[in-house]
């Protein structure tokens, strides 16, 4: 499969960034992980990637069919959680998760896609919304880096509680509305009194402020 990325995307720096993040990942070989095993340059200065060939369901595309039990969610969540850890501890964070990029192979199986493409968004002169709602507010400042162990902690939290409501926790479509969002965010257990055991880590998970989320995926 080969991924290749608009032209507007032409910008050295950006896309060097986009390639470490993305050979680290491959580099990794964790069985969640579906990185590129090659990446190159058209002679129009168009980077492209080239990965295994996967057939699977987008978490994105399940959720249209309602939310998931708990158990169905934690056979998700928990790969995903190992394949973070297992990344940041070799200095690789993903600031890019969303439904879209986790993909389902099987029913035992899942695969996390776009390590590296987070750096995208700081393409001059392009505005970037693909991840709002589950990107960390702080990686929403001018200037800020777009990836962290701790963004991607408050990826998977609002993950947590999309995958168990079948709703998007933070749904706002502007950066100052959403910031306002994360400061009262929603609480599960008035949703669904079952899973109220559960907002305590979710407001953890997603605290504002990036010292007040768990310090690592496995913790969630």
């Amino acid at each position: 499969a080969v991924k290749r990325l608009h032209a507007h995307f032409y910008v050295k720096d950006v896309l060097a960034r986009v390639k470490k993040d993305a050979l680290a990942a491959a580099a990794l070989g964790h069985p969640a992980i579906l990185a590129p095993y090659h990446i190159g340059t058209e002679m129009t200065g168009t980077l492209f990637l080239v990965c295994r060939f996967v057939q699977g369901e987008s978490l994105a595309t399940r959720l249209q069919r309602g939310p998931l039990s708990f158990t169905a969610a934690l056979s998700i969540l928990d790969p995903l959680c190992a394949a973070l850890q297992m990344a940041h501890d070799a200095g690789v964070s993903h600031g890019g998760i969303t439904p879209t990029n986790i993909i389902s192979v099987s029913s035992t199986r899942v695969m996390l896609t776009d390590f590296g493409m987070c750096h995208l968004r700081g393409t001059p002169k392009i505005r970037w919304g693909g991840a709002m709602g589950y990107a960390a507010p702080e990686t929403l400042q001018d200037g800020a880096a777009l990836c962290s162990p701790r963004g991607d902690v408050f990826a998977l939290g609002a993950l947590v509680y999309e995958c168990l409501t079948g709703h998007r926790m933070f749904a706002s479509t502007s950066v100052v509305a959403f910031v306002n969002s994360v400061v009262n965010s929603s609480r599960i257990g008035a949703q669904l009194p079952m899973y109220e055991h559960l907002d305590a880590m979710l407001e953890m998970a997603c605290a504002p402020q990036p010292d007040d989320r768990f310090a690592t995926t496995t913790t969630l």
